[in-house]
C-alpha cells in the first residue's frame, strides 16, 4: 500500500501557500511489477519526483527527505503561493487519477497542522 498524505495549514493564510508539505511511504503490491518494473510505483515516483524538483527549483523547500519507499518534503513558509499551489493541485489530481484506477492499493489523505 503506498500512503500519501498532503500536509495542509489548519487555516487560510492570505498570501501564504495552502500546503505546507508532502509525504509519501510504502510500495505497491508487487502484482504490479517487481521491484524496478512495478507500474503503480513508477508512475507515483515520476509524479513526486517532479514536484520535488520543481519546488526545488523555484526555492520553495525548506527541507525534503528521500528513502526506500519514502519521500517527505516541507515548503517554506514565504513561498509564492502561487507555484506551490499549483503544483501541488497538478501532483495531488495525478495521485486522485492513479487513486480512482488502484482504489485498494494507494491511501490518499490531507493532513491539517
Amino acid at each position: 500500500m503506498i500512503e500519501i498524505a498532503v500536509l495542509k495549514p489548519i487555516s487560510y493564510q492570505k498570501n501564504k501557500p495552502n500546503y505546507i508539505g508532502l509525504s509519501l511511504k510504502g510500495h505497491a503490491p508487487s502484482e504490479h511489477g517487481e521491484k524496478g518494473k512495478n507500474i503503480l510505483c513508477s508512475a507515483i515516483s515520476a509524479l513526486s519526483q517532479t514536484l520535488l524538483m520543481y519546488l526545488d527549483n523555484k526555492n520553495c523547500l525548506s527541507s525534503f527527505q528521500k528513502g526506500e519507499g519514502a519521500l517527505e518534503l516541507t515548503i517554506k513558509p514565504t513561498s509564492s503561493p502561487s507555484i506551490v499551489d499549483e503544483s501541488f493541485l497538478f501532483a495531488f489530481f495525478g495521485f486522485k487519477a492513479l487513486q480512482n484506477q488502484y482504489p485498494k492499493d494507494i491511501f490518499i489523505r490531507e493532513i491539517y497542522v
